[in-house]
């Protein structure tokens, strides 16, 4: 198998998931993460969905509208539009009752697959 490096982090010799095409980047529940601490515009969420990525791979803007389109649609967050003066208009998305039940499913899930991870670590760590 040949090795790809991350383009992401540079060419520091370091695999990660962006560079083997393994991406899986959870973008729904980060989301709904910041959106449970306050409501935020979606280049704001942009911004903060790569700080707290779940994974080592960029989370592009289109990723994170289309995710807050489902989200929305699926009465996991709602939107409205907010007009300044002298400003463009901008929709802010707020966390939705439903999207809070929903981020602690996610909490369940990824609790889970932390547990998974660790096992796996540990017994790799044990045959070295």
């Amino acid at each position: 198998m040949q090795k790809r490096w991350c383009k992401r982090h540079g060419h520091t010799q370091i695999p990660c998931a962006y560079s083997m095409g393994k991406v899986y980047r959870m973008v729904e529940p980060v989301l709904l993460l910041i959106l449970n601490k306050k409501s935020a515009h979606g280049y704001e969420l942009v911004e903060l969905a790569n700080q707290y990525a779940l994974t080592d791979s960029f989370i592009d803007a289109a990723v994170v509208y289309r995710t807050l389109r489902e989200l929305e649609v699926n009465g996991y967050v709602i939107s409205k539009w907010e007009i300044k003066e002298g400003r463009p208009a901008r929709r802010t998305y707020t966390i939705t009752e439903a999207g809070k039940k929903l981020l602690a499913d996610w909490i369940i899930i990824i609790e889970n697959q932390k547990e998974s991870l660790e096992k796996f670590l540990k017994e790799y760590k044990e045959e070295k």
